[in-house]
């Protein structure tokens, strides 16, 4: 998994066939975001999170077993 992060919203990249769509949005739940677009097919999401709050949902996210990855 994958994350980039723009104020107020982290985009998501996942491998498609590794990860459903429910359990991105359990996690994006899970981390106080939720899901503003989607394209599960190609692995992408797009998080709405807190403005400045962005490297804390990442944290979140990887505390849930996802992989170690840099926002840009």
């Amino acid at each position: 998994m994958m994350f980039a992060a723009l104020a107020g919203h982290v985009m998501i990249l996942v491998e498609p066939a590794a990860t459903s769509a429910s359990t991105i949005e359990t996690l994006v739940k899970s981390a106080a975001g939720s899901i503003a677009a989607q394209l599960p097919r190609a692995g992408f999401y797009v998080a709405t999170v807190a403005s400045r709050r962005e490297a804390d949902f990442i944290t979140a996210m990887r505390k849930d077993r996802i992989r170690p990855a840099n926002p840009s």
